[in-house]
């Protein structure tokens, strides 16, 4: 299973995207918001729910710290 997720052509580009996940998780922007949307929706995608759920938790959470600012 392992050689099969390294052979997907989404791989580099997933990591890469984990690699920017703490400066996402810690600025409040847009940017990161749409990033944890995206994350989210990808896990989705590779039926793991329980991730995708936690991206959209956290990504609720900086929406409503940017809608009160």
């Amino acid at each position: 299973m392992q050689t099969a997720f390294n052979d997907r052509k989404d791989v580099p580009y997933f990591e890469l995207a984990l690699a920017s996940l703490p400066q996402v998780l810690v600025e409040s922007s847009v940017t990161s918001l749409q990033c944890l949307v995206l994350l989210s929706i990808y896990h989705c995608c590779l039926l793991k729910p329980c991730q995708a759920h936690d991206y959209v938790l956290i990504a609720s959470n900086k929406a409503q710290t940017l809608l009160n600012v």
